[in-house]
């Protein structure tokens, strides 16, 4: 929780021209070990596709050149049910007036015990007996619908080697 805080504090200091408030309810997974699926909580059909909610906050300061740049935190509950929580530093470029493509840098904090309970091996760094960071390393691909000139509704899409998110947002535009 925290890191969670601290994340927030950092966010909110970054100086941007967007701000909105998201919901992730889907991931899906490439398990180290394919017979980890059927491990995790909330799955659909074979057990890479989990449900598991996020609620984020992001500020995105765009460009007239059409590149933005957006800090994101998050926090929900992960892939075995329990709480995690991280920051997401994205910056790339919007294809059109809505469609855009960047990568992402960032990571997430949870705890290892529910995984080593239900036998799974994670991939994070140890920062405690229990507690680890999650690396998040990859790229984002969107859509951005403006409802008018200042409120929009986003679909995003977070692209790692391990695992794919997606989520919906509504923001707004300074």
């Amino acid at each position: 929780m925290i890191i969670f805080l601290l994340s927030l504090l950092i966010s909110f200091s970054y100086s941007a021209d967007q701000l909105e408030l998201s919901y992730s309810f889907l991931s899906y997974h490439v398990p180290n070990n394919p017979t980890d699926s059927h491990k995790y909580s909330n799955k659909l059909g074979n057990g890479q596709a989990i449900t598991n909610p996020l609620l984020g906050l992001r500020r995105t300061r765009t460009s007239k050149n059409g590149s933005y740049e957006a800090l994101t935190v998050f926090s929900g509950s992960n892939s075995v049910g329990t709480n995690m929580s991280g920051l997401v530093y994205s910056t790339g470029e919007f294809i059109d007036s809505n469609w855009y493509i960047g990568f992402v840098v960032g990571g997430y904090t949870q705890s290892r015990s529910e995984f080593r309970h239900r036998g799974i091996e994670t991939m994070g760094v140890g920062i405690t007996h229990d507690q680890e960071i999650q690396p998040i390393v990859g790229a984002e691909v969107g859509y951005k619908y403006d409802i008018n000139s200042k409120w929009f509704i986003r679909q995003n899409n977070v692209i790692t080697p391990f695992i794919t998110n997606h989520s919906l947002s509504i923001g707004f535009s300074f």
